[in-house]
């Protein structure tokens, strides 16, 4: 079950439909507190984090989805996808752990260490569970499409959360 794409259909139906809702739920946020967003220097790279994380969920999805189409073919997929995400995600950290420089405490609500080591951890979980699958998939061992459910849920608690932060948090 782990290599065949076939059995996962209703789960990345639901996958690509949740993802999709929640991507558009960031572009609400943004367009709602576009200005807000604006002020904070670390904020626009979070808005990117977010949009990239689902995005990519939405991405894989649609690429399980693809009918028969060789296990081969799909982690390829799978790789160029996760490996494209991962490098969005890191040019987007390092500029905002750049930016994090000029951000006050207070506004983060945290230490900037510890904001620093959770913005860098979201991205990695978000998209090495993505490059793994493809690679698990060429191999033909390694747990295949289950890594892409690991990835799931990190990208979505990210993407959620991140959000959060557009929406609510930013009114505080």
């Amino acid at each position: 079950m782990a290599y065949h794409p076939a059995a996962w259909v209703n789960y990345f139906i639901a996958q690509a439909g949740a993802s999709a809702a929640l991507a558009g739920l960031v572009f609400v946020a943004v367009s709602i507190n576009l200005k807000m967003i604006l002020r904070y220097p670390h904020l626009p790279g979070r808005v990117g984090q977010a949009l990239i994380s689902l995005l990519q969920l939405l991405v894989v999805a649609l690429a399980v989805l693809i009918p028969n189409r060789t296990t081969h073919a799909l982690g390829v997929e799978l790789l160029v996808v996760g490996i494209l995400t991962w490098s969005l995600l890191v040019t987007i950290q390092w500029k905002s752990l750049r930016r994090l420089g000029e951000v006050d405490v207070a506004e983060t609500g945290r230490g900037v260490g510890l904001f620093k080591v959770e913005v860098v951890a979201a991205g990695q979980l978000v998209s090495l569970p993505t490059i793994v699958a493809g690679a698990s998939l060429l191999a033909g061992s390694g747990g295949g499409l289950y890594w892409l459910a690991v990835g799931t849920f990190f990208a979505l608690v990210s993407g959620v959360s991140d959000t959060w932060v557009l929406l609510i948090e930013i009114q505080r």
